[in-house]
């Protein structure tokens, strides 16, 4: 599923012209748990996102 999804995105971005970006959902991602931490616990969040609180201010 997570492919296809990654394909269908890939497609759209080529067709649209714009600049491919390497690591799309990976910042996405980090993106949104940045905003989610901001209004969230962060045992909230680091649930949500399937990480351990130490995991997640490592990264995020």
């Amino acid at each position: 599923m997570e492919a296809c999804i990654f394909r269908a995105c890939r497609v759209i971005i080529v067709r649209a012209g714009i600049p491919a970006r390497p690591k799309m959902f990976a910042n996405l991602r980090s993106s949104r748990a940045t905003e989610l931490i901001q209004e969230f616990p962060p045992y909230v969040v680091t649930s949500w996102l399937g990480h351990t609180p130490a995991l997640a201010e490592a990264h995020y």
